[in-house]
């Protein structure tokens, strides 16, 4: 009784532990992410530290496209494996912590391509420059596609996309919070969690100098996207709608809008 009663302890004391430790966590995870997001940002602007691997100097023409085809793939077992369901069932069945799970898949995502763009290789292999006068049309591209995809972010919902709102939820026993999206939605999340195809598109397509590397890195992420999504005409379809109701009510919030209506009725 007393080996049972000193067990309930300390397993009390350890949800304690979890509750308070949770939002400091989700916390540290966003921070990873923004930080991960801007080393993506100088990678795909500025190129990739210049670091000589023993690969590359064996085989200098293809040992540098090896070892990103390598990097590369240990991306893609990550994801695959965090996002299969027996993985997911697994952490959920085994862990303490089952509301951290969105939050532990980010940090890893965040430190495996962290570790990707840091022994990332540069190929002498190029297939087009462009001239110099082209660089501050290359910035104001790359601008653009990063607002479009943080604005993208903001519109699904941030906190939910990195894990806070599911540790919220879990501590103050809400549940999951994509119970509480309608069906249409939570079939959208399990078919393409975050639909940006056509700015990180334009990211990788917009360079300066198009190296062998980069085009490997393109044909990955295209892919990638193209195998590990399988979005419907009805995800399509609500996407769509959803666009729809969200330029209207920006249109009827703009200043005149009320204005403009009234002299329509008239």
């Amino acid at each position: 009784r007393q080996a049972f009663q000193a067990v309930a302890a300390m397993s009390n004391q350890l949800d304690w532990h979890v509750f308070r430790a949770g939002p400091m966590f989700g916390l540290f995870v966003l921070g990873v992410c923004i930080y991960t997001l801007m080393q993506i940002a100088a990678f795909l602007l500025l190129g990739a530290p210049q670091d000589v691997h023993p690969l590359s100097v064996m085989l200098p023409r293809v040992g540098p496209l090896v070892c990103d085809a390598l990097l590369l793939g240990l991306v893609v077992v990550q994801q695959s494996v965090m996002s299969a369901f027996w993985f997911k069932r697994w952490y959920i069945d085994s862990l303490f912590a089952p509301g951290w799970y969105r939050s532990v898949f980010c940090l890893f995502t965040c430190l495996f391509v962290l570790a990707t763009l840091l022994h990332w290789e540069h190929s002498d292999i190029e297939f087009w420059t462009l001239p110099g006068s082209w660089d501050l049309a290359v910035v104001y591209v790359h601008g653009i596609a990063w607002t479009s995809i943080v604005l993208s972010m903001l519109v699904v919902e941030p906190y939910e996309l990195v894990g806070l709102k599911q540790i919220f939820y879990e501590q103050h026993y809400l549940g999951d919070p994509c119970e509480t999206y309608s069906h249409k939605l939570q079939q959208l999340y399990r078919h393409a969690r975050l639909p940006i195809f056509a700015a990180p598109l334009v990211l990788l397509l917009a360079q300066p100098t198009m190296t062998a590397d980069r085009l490997l890195l393109l044909a990955a992420f295209v892919a990638f996207r193209l195998l590990g999504t399988n979005v419907t005409a009805s995800d399509v379809g609500y996407v769509n709608r959803e666009l729809d109701v969200k330029r209207k009510d920006a249109v009827d919030a703009a200043p005149g809008a009320g204005h403009t209506r009234l002299v329509r009725q008239r």
